[in-house]
């Protein structure tokens, strides 16, 4: 189906399938596989301070 071509382009980092602009902007630009490397990369740290949020202790609201 064209449909499926033109999202399969878009995913792929193509800013423009048969004329066909990708909605998703620059999310995209480098293709699925390095977006979705860059978001589930290891590297990123995750904050692990969360806590309820009050006013009388410092800390991160989560």
């Amino acid at each position: 189906m064209q449909i499926d071509h033109i999202v399969e382009g878009w995913l792929k980092g193509s800013d423009n399938v048969d004329g066909y602009a990708n909605p998703a902007g620059s999310l995209y630009t480098e293709g699925q596989v390095a977006t979705i490397a860059a978001v589930t990369s290891p590297e990123i740290a995750l904050d692990t301070r969360c806590s309820g949020c009050t006013a009388s202790r410092p800390g991160y609201c989560c």
